[in-house]
């Protein structure tokens, strides 16, 4: 039997959206909003819509003025679609985004492509009242969905009343809501009334959106992805090449069915290298049917929840700035039940789960739903066809068509192309990424601290010493050797050389070697080349939660062990040129004498940070969680690896804040647990 189509909407909802067309004859006149002969670009009456819509307070009379101003501009705009589009490509040079503007309108909006033609220009408008709420505020605040910035102050004073009163019968959820309900993948483009398509170009229209100023504000970057993931965009062109819609599409419901031609559509952007263009076809594709799973496979949901409910939050792919208000489709938990598992996170393969949490949920990940929807991302590449297959923006179209495709049809094929993917922004998948290459770093830099800057002491006079290189006994520097042996092998608290201070610090250092050494970890004392080996379980995203406590100051502390190392390898090598070169001055050696002195003490005390980042991470994903003792330690060790780059502090100062640091209650709570 035939399933009957419905959109997925709530009654309620269906009614806001639709009764307005079954009232058409009945709705107000709009000729003193929208005058006869309208063209493009002319004035709007907009206190003669806030007149109409005060006119009444009968439910829904707010939404019948909108449709009635709806379906008066479509009409007259489409009546001449040439002279609209000429006039709205001399009007869009002054709206964020401009130039990809006149091709979307004469390719899709002129030919009928009602929603594919509001996909895009709504997020056109969402980022030109951004813009207008910038200028207003001289600033910009992140994070601010469409309702709370039609609620600001700065647009209540700068927009007209009913121009901002048409907006918001647009777009709040107690109007027609308009912008989610499409771009949350609950209604198809056979559902969309492509009256608003119309308007929303008479909307961008509005002298106060046409400035130029806004040009200086720049859009959001995306960050890359691993080199390794650049193969998917490869694989997905030769899967899709071949791919038959009629098999994909053969068991799914009529509600997917209805979604076909965007998936249609969008592999052919795809394949033609308007990737870009892709995503805006293929995400609300994918945010339904992902809905539809979730609710298909936990059963304590309410069933209403794959539907646009009136006036209620929608459950959403990744919860732009409202995570906190209603279930996440992709969160690890129910949103009611924090004990309740999501069970999308078993029905969903590894490598689309990871692709998914990725592109949707992690803070350092492209977050490419929210940035495309609300304009972020540059769109001046809207229309190139250009398949590099490398740019964040291709592979993010990749892994979106990928798991739409098995969410509807998985097959081998499909999987053994997806397989290849693995979590890239989830912060443990970066913290286990960033551990490597310090391992690497600091192999790199104890080489060459045992190879090239290997040295050996020659007392020359009673009081005089000569640190020769073992590569090249000919270079040697000869100095007090007060300034390169400790006068006493027991180190103290304090210390009046610079020797005695290292010795004292490889004193400090050695309870942590310890006890990294006992727990197995690769980051304690090594004198030879060992491959790293990580102490980290492989990662689970059904078993992780989706956030580990202080990771981003973690990576931070990572990435600054990293910058320090090349940075103080690289002055180094330019001191010890310097001597070899004959070119050193007393100033040049007595430097390189006490860097090379202090290589050991820093590569071990960055190898003891590395080791207890590693070790904070092991314990954030064992069921019991960081101890309270150890939760500042990340914050304690951040500032001190920062501080090392500060090339005005003397090496003396830096030892005496390595000592209060490695002396600390704080850090000593980890030899105790």
């Amino acid at each position: 039997m035939q399933q009957p189509y419905r959109p997925a909407v709530s009654p309620e909802v269906h009614a806001a959206l639709y009764d307005g067309m079954a009232r058409r004859l009945q709705l107000p006149s709009p000729n003193n909003v929208v005058p006869d002969g309208y063209v493009l670009g002319a004035p709007v009456s907009w206190p003669a819509f806030a007149a109409a819509v005060a006119n009444s307070d009968a439910p829904g009379h707010g939404v019948d003025c909108a449709w009635t101003v709806a379906l008066a501009v479509d009409r007259h705009l489409r009546a001449a679609p040439e002279a609209t589009c000429e006039r709205f490509e001399a009007l869009c040079s002054g709206l964020p985004h401009g130039a990809a503007l006149p091709p979307l309108v004469r390719t899709h909006w002129a030919t009928g492509h009602h929603y594919i033609s509001f996909t895009l220009l709504v997020t056109v408008l969402e980022r030109a009242l951004y813009n207008a709420y910038a200028r207003c505020n001289d600033g910009v605040k992140s994070n601010m969905i469409l309702r709370d910035l039609l609620q600001s102050p700065e647009l209540v004073e700068a927009l007209p009343p009913g121009y901002l009163q048409l907006l918001r019968l647009l777009f709040f959820p107690s109007g027609l809501n308009l912008r989610n309900l499409v771009w949350h993948g609950f209604v198809a483009p056979m559902d969309f009334p492509g009256c608003f398509g119309s308007l929303l170009l008479v909307l961008l229209a509005e002298p106060v959106l046409l400035d130029n100023a806004s040009a200086h504000l720049v859009y959001a970057s995306l960050p890359l992805f691993a080199p390794s993931t650049a193969p998917l965009c490869a694989g997905t062109r030769d899967l899709v090449a071949t791919l038959d819609l009629d098999t994909v599409f053969a068991g799914a419901s009529v509600q997917a069915k209805a979604r076909r031609r965007l998936v249609e559509r969008s592999i052919d952007a795809f394949q033609s290298g308007q990737t870009l263009f892709s995503l805006f076809l293929s995400i609300p594709v994918l945010e339904y049917l992902v809905r539809c799973d979730f609710v298909r496979v936990n059963p304590s949901v309410p069933r209403g929840m794959a539907h646009a409910q009136l006036a209620a939050y929608y459950s959403t792919l990744d919860g732009f700035g409202q995570r906190s208000q209603h279930q996440v489709l992709l969160a690890r938990t129910l949103f009611d039940s924090d004990a309740d598992l999501n069970r999308l996170y078993e029905t969903l393969s590894p490598s689309a789960l990871a692709a998914s949490v990725d592109l949707f949920m992690c803070a350092a990940g492209p977050n490419v739903r929210a940035k495309l929807c609300h304009g972020e991302v540059d769109l001046s590449t809207l229309w190139d066809a250009t398949p590099s297959g490398t740019t964040t923006i291709d592979i993010c179209a990749a892994l979106v068509l990928l798991v739409l495709l098995e969410r509807l049809c998985p097959s081998d094929h499909l999987l053994a192309v997806l397989h290849t993917y693995t979590s890239q922004f989830h912060p443990y998948a970066m913290l286990q990424t960033e551990l490597g290459k310090a391992a690497t770093a600091l192999t790199t830099f104890g080489h060459q601290r045992r190879t090239v800057y290997a040295y050996t002491l020659v007392p020359v006079a009673p009081t005089v010493m000569c640190l020769e290189f073992v590569a090249d006994p000919s270079l040697g520097i000869t100095e007090a050797g007060a300034r390169m042996c400790p006068t006493s092998n027991i180190p103290t608290v304090r210390f009046q050389t610079i020797p005695d201070g290292l010795l004292v610090l490889s004193a400090a250092l050695a309870p942590y070697q310890a006890v990294l050494a006992s727990r197995g970890s690769w980051f304690r004392p090594v004198n030879e080349m060992i491959s790293y080996t990580s102490a980290l379980p492989d990662m689970d995203l059904q078993a992780l939660n989706e956030a580990i406590p202080s990771s981003t100051c973690m990576l931070a502390i990572l990435d600054a062990c990293q910058q320090h190392l090349t940075r103080y390898a690289k002055r180094v090598a330019e001191l010890y040129d310097l001597l070899a070169t004959g070119s050193a001055r007393t100033s040049h050696r007595r430097s390189l004498l006490t860097n090379v002195l202090y290589l050991e003490a820093f590569e071990s005390m960055l190898t003891v940070v590395v080791g207890l980042v590693e070790q904070l991470v092991l314990q954030s994903v064992s069921p019991a969680g960081i101890p309270v003792a150890l939760e500042p330690i990340p914050r304690k060790l951040l500032p001190f690896v920062v501080s090392l780059h500060d090339d005005k502090k003397s090496l003396e100062k830096h030892l005496q804040a390595s000592l209060q640091l490695w002396q600390s209650k704080a850090l000593r709570h980890f030899l105790l647990q």
